[in-house]
């Protein structure tokens, strides 16, 4: 249904449970402390963001999420999104029954942003003003629960719009957040089974079950709000710390995906792949562990 979606590529399959290997158990729960090797595929699954990238293609392409659409006002101090109607929040059974399956709408725009730049100390997200720091608040024309969200900034940036799609601004519900601050303040931070099952946003997976130093797992969302999505099942996070188990578990199959960067194969892991398993392991090489980008404001 994507954009970048190409037609030569058929159609997509679906179902099955992919297996990646973690390295370490995550520090913590919290979303937007940044897409890092543990905390990022624990974290990210289970909510939306306003845009992001086209995930067929990549930095070229910013689409929605849970905004629809959006405009830039002429001096780059507002940003105007018309948001997805009719989106509901996970129907989490670990969670008060008052904050299951609520409607997403502009007041939940609000408080999110309000988390993400000025979140209570105990929260840790840390990349809420380093990714946005000129992002001052959110108005909304309509009324909260409209669907119509202002976002403010002290200054027009170029990277506006990069910094939105980078799937660190993630969207809670109102008073979910109220109700964490509160009552459950600093439980994301601590890498528990219980805190794990906490997770409720609007996105395509829910938690299942964790075991520190083992596994966590998560399972589609019966209530996501696109249509025949997600394509898989779900995703099984198996925690490897020892390069040669994690090695095997890829050659037999009990894993699919190995790692990148700093988790990736040792160089003899590498050659033994290329020369003994060509027909069950597929290695991507890359250049560089990450890559920077720089963003010019043409109009000033």
């Amino acid at each position: 249904q994507s954009a970048g979606y190409k037609p030569e590529w058929g159609k997509p399959q679906t179902g099955g449970i992919i297996k990646i290997r973690s390295p370490r158990t995550s520090t913590n729960f919290t979303p937007s402390t940044g897409v890092q090797t543990t905390n990022g595929l624990s974290n990210a699954a289970y909510y939306n963001t306003l845009i992001r990238l086209d995930p067929w293609i990549g930095q070229a392409s910013i689409i929605g999420d849970l905004a629809k659409s959006w405009e830039m006002s002429a001096d780059g101090l507002a940003l105007t999104m018309k948001l997805e109607e009719g989106v509901k929040f996970q129907d989490n059974p670990n969670i008060p029954e008052r904050l299951r399956n609520a409607d997403f709408t502009c007041e939940d725009v609000q408080a999110s942003v309000e988390r993400h730049i000025r979140a209570p100390a105990a929260e840790k997200v840390t990349m809420g003003r380093v990714m946005l720091s000129h992002l001052n608040g959110v108005s909304c024309p309509d009324g909260a629960l409209g669907y119509t969200a202002v976002l403010n900034f002290d200054l027009p940036k170029a990277s506006t719009l990069a910094s939105l799609s980078t799937g660190h601004l993630v969207i809670m519900d109102k008073d979910f957040i109220e109700w964490l601050h509160t009552e459950k303040a600093g439980a994301l931070t601590k890498s528990t089974p219980a805190n794990y099952l906490l997770h409720t946003g609007t996105g395509p997976f829910v938690t299942v079950e964790f075991q520190p130093d083992l596994m966590g797992k998560m399972r589609r969302n019966p209530t996501y709000f696109r249509k025949g999505l997600p394509l898989v099942d779900g995703f099984d996070l198996i925690i490897l710390k020892d390069y040669t188990t994690r090695f095997t578990a890829l050659a037999t199959g009990q894993i699919h995906i190995f790692g990148t960067g700093s988790s990736s194969m040792l160089p003899g892991q590498v050659a033994q792949a290329e020369r003994d398993f060509k027909d069950r392991i597929v290695l991507n090489g890359a250049t560089h562990v990450y890559g920077y980008g720089v963003h010019f404001n043409m109009s000033r």
